[in-house]
């Protein structure tokens, strides 16, 4: 009994810790994130370096679950292209991985599919041992009512006394 005194303070320790970090990684954002997560999109106006630096320090969450990346990248190349500035031609593209879901998501989809074709033949399986259990035989070959009917089996060897 006393462990779990002990296994409650951990656990109060562990949820504090979360609590406090929790707030100060929100706090750690650029201006240029916090303004797009508000707005869902830019209000102000922002220095190209500040656009670059958001887009480099920009938690994968919202990379991936917002529409902040794209919203500060094109504020960012029409800011360039208003100043003539040459814009590399990979600068274009989203920074997506070609798929609208996020990887994590697609291997567990990938493991469900693989369980439920596991979990299906086994299933199937199971089923045809039922079905061979329940007519008498237990589908070897040369196992006993394995012959023709009223016959001898075929599995064993001749009866000589016949």
């Amino acid at each position: 009994m006393s462990r779990l005194p002990a296994l409650w303070k951990a656990l109060l320790a562990v949820t504090a810790a979360v609590a406090v970090a929790a707030p100060s990684a929100y706090a750690a954002q650029s201006a240029v994130v916090t303004d797009c997560y508000a707005h869902g999109k830019l209000i102000g106006h922002y220095t190209d370096d500040q656009l670059r630096n958001a887009l480099n320090t920009m938690p994968v969450s919202a990379k991936e679950y917002t529409a902040c990346y794209d919203i500060i990248q094109r504020q960012l190349l029409l800011q360039l292209h208003q100043s003539g500035t040459t814009i590399p031609a990979d600068a274009s593209g989203s920074g997506s991985s070609g798929s609208f879901l996020p990887t994590p998501v697609v291997v567990l989809l990938v493991l469900l599919a693989l369980a439920a074709v596991t979990f299906g033949a086994i299933a199937i399986r199971l089923r045809s041992l039922e079905a061979g259990a329940g007519d008498g035989s237990s589908g070897g070959p040369g196992a006993e009512g394995d012959g023709p009917p009223g016959g001898p089996p075929s599995g064993g060897p001749p009866d000589e006394a016949a």
